[in-house]
C-alpha cells in the first residue's frame, strides 16, 4: 500500500491556486473594461470639443490651425484605437479574439506616417 497524502496535498494547493487566479483574471478583466470607459470618456470629449471648434471657427482658422485641429482629432481617435485593442487583449483567452499575424512592414509604414505628420506639426508650432 502506498501513501497519497503527499499528493492529496498538493492537489488541494493545486485547485486552490486555481481557482486564486481564477478569481484575479476576472477582477483584471472587470478592471480594464472600467479603465477602458473611464479612459476613452475624455478623449470623446477632446475630440468632439476640437471638431466643434474647428465646426463654429473653421473660416476664421489659418490652415495650421486647422491642421493642427486634425492632429488633436487624429490623436485622440488613436487612442481611443489603443485603448479599445489593449481591453480586447485582456480577453485573450476569454472571450476575446484569438492573436492573428500582421504584417509587420505594414505597421511599421502606419507608425513612420504618423511620425511624420507629428514632427510636421511640431515644427510648424515651432516646438522642435
Amino acid at each position: 500500500m502506498r501513501d497519497i497524502s503527499e499528493e492529496k496535498r498538493a492537489e488541494e494547493h493545486r485547485l486552490l491556486l486555481v481557482a486564486d487566479l481564477e478569481r484575479s483574471n476576472l477582477e483584471l478583466e472587470q478592471f480594464a473594461s472600467v479603465a477602458s470607459h473611464d479612459l476613452q470618456e475624455p478623449l470623446r470629449m477632446v475630440s468632439s470639443y476640437t471638431q466643434l471648434l474647428e465646426q463654429r471657427y473653421g473660416d476664421k482658422l489659418d490652415d495650421t490651425a486647422r491642421e493642427f485641429i486634425a492632429y488633436a482629432v487624429d490623436g485622440a481617435r488613436r487612442m481611443q484605437r489603443l485603448i479599445n485593442d489593449l481591453l480586447e487583449f485582456s480577453r485573450v483567452g476569454t472571450r476575446g479574439k484569438s492573436p492573428a499575424r500582421v504584417d509587420a512592414n505594414v505597421v511599421l509604414g502606419t507608425v513612420r506616417r504618423q511620425s511624420e505628420r507629428r514632427h510636421r506639426g511640431c515644427r510648424r508650432a515651432g516646438h522642435e
